[in-house]
């Protein structure tokens, strides 16, 4: 350490101890906010051995068709004001309250979730879609 003993010299050293302390809080607000940034949805996925399921059209399982305006629930015509009672007279003496849903690809994804929260309220447990690897659209249409 130097003395000034009131002389005109410039003190020419560099004082880091304020831009310590900026890095340092700097460093504490990123360590607090960044778990807090991590969001994300709880999901069941599907065990590897649930991964080759092949849904047969012909089983007692439910499967609800749409294809644009057109909603089939079983290969019967179903009108979407009365979906909810049409599922939940189907769900009645099904042990698992499962309903597959198989839609067109060029549907709103928003209409096809409206579809879902029905059948949820329906009484059904669970919601699977169908994909084309699964089940072929035109093979099952009515």
């Amino acid at each position: 350490m130097s003395m000034n003993l009131g002389g005109s010299a410039v003190k020419s050293d560099i004082n880091v101890t304020p831009l310590v302390d900026v890095v340092l809080v700097l460093l504490i607000i990123f360590m607090v906010v960044t778990p807090l940034l991590q969001k994300g949805f709880d999901m069941e996925i599907p065990k590897e051995a649930q991964a080759d399921l092949i849904v047969d059209p012909t089983s007692l399982q439910l499967i609800l068709t749409v294809k644009g305006a057109q909603i089939y629930l079983n290969k019967t015509e179903v009108n979407r004001n009365n979906l909810s009672e049409e599922v939940e007279k189907a769900i009645t003496g099904h042990k698992d309250k499962v309903i597959f849903i198989q839609a067109d690809p060029e549907l709103d994804y928003g209409y096809i979730v409206q579809l879902m929260d029905l059948c949820r309220q329906a009484g059904v447990d669970k919601v699977a879609m169908i994909t084309k690897e699964n089940l072929n659209v035109e093979e099952s249409s009515p």
